[in-house]
């Protein structure tokens, strides 16, 4: 009796130590149990920096989890920009797939999910110079990280399960000037394509004037354009240039290039719901004029 419990004991011993189970016709995987604190510890047992920001999940459902781990140099959350790396762990290997780059502090990591599949995103963030900015989005693939998407000059967020991401425009012509100055902020939304694993622009067209005066509510649209343009420039304004820009995602952007009274043209634009041939009627001026497309082809 005693030798039969002996042998139960080492083969459950057995069991719990091995990644697979056999049960003499199929093999099972069993899910490595590692939590957030001993993917960062192995992290930091190779880098100089310390761990910012984690997301731990099962991203290609084979039932064991992989880790993305943002590290940062500074301890100071406050510091306006700082070294950082990314790093990617399946338990087994830990690898650094960003190398060290030099961001500010809203640079980060952040889980999308579409579907059933998960991804990260990862933005590094520049407030000083737009043109370092950099987004990238990853899968994982046999538990190895997958790189699906990646552009500069732009972050992408996550808003109610969808992708949008800012870029920035010059908006400002003083007279006697060759280049358009000052930087604005603007919002766009993308569209990922689940199946293909691939991000890309909502298509947008140009609309005629005719076309756009035959949607119901365009005549009430442009008055209240018109309306907030005069109060934007209340010096005056001796002309406004409109072009219009419809989209796949249900909206339609009016762009404007407006002249005032000085000669100084300035960009704006307007994003209004385009939904069964009628336009919303909610008008905010925003600066900048939107374009066609804002991701690399």
């Amino acid at each position: 009796m005693k030798k039969a419990i002996l042998i139960l004991t080492l083969v459950g011993i057995l069991l719990a130590g091995c990644g697979k189970v056999k049960d003499g016709s199929s093999e099972t995987t069993v899910a490595k149990s590692m939590t957030e604190n001993d993917y960062n510890e192995d992290v930091e047992k190779l880098t100089d920096k310390s761990v910012y920001q984690t997301i731990v999940e099962d991203f290609d459902s084979d039932n064991n989890n992989e880790a993305f781990v943002l590290t940062r140099k500074g301890k100071d959350n406050e510091a306006v920009e700082d070294e950082f790396e990314l790093w990617f762990s399946n338990g087994d290997k830990t690898e650094r797939i960003v190398a060290d780059f030099i961001a500010d502090n809203n640079t980060s990591i952040m889980l999308f999910e579409s579907g059933k599949d998960k991804y990260v995103l990862f933005n590094k963030a520049q407030t000083t110079q737009n043109d370092e900015m950099e987004a990238k989005i990853y899968g994982v693939s046999s538990e190895k990280p997958v790189e699906l998407f990646s552009q500069s000059r732009m972050n992408i967020s996550v808003e109610k399960g969808e992708l949008y991401t800012y870029d920035y425009t010059y908006f400002v012509l003083e007279p006697g000037s060759k280049d358009w100055m000052s930087q604005s902020e603007q919002k766009y939304h993308l569209k990922w394509d689940n199946e293909n694993k691939k991000c890309s622009d909502y298509k947008a067209n140009v609309m005629s004037e005719k076309e756009f005066n035959k949607i119901s509510n365009s005549k009430d649209v442009k008055k209240n354009i018109e309306d907030a343009l005069k109060k934007e420039y209340s010096d005056g304004i001796k002309n406004v240039k409109y072009t219009y820009l419809t989209r796949e995602d249900s909206t339609l952007d009016i762009n404007t290039v407006v002249t005032d009274s000085e000669g100084t043209k300035y960009k704006n634009y307007v994003t209004v719901l385009h939904k069964d041939d009628k336009l919303g009627k909610d008008v905010v001026i925003q600066e900048g004029n939107k374009k066609v497309s804002i991701l690399e082809e």
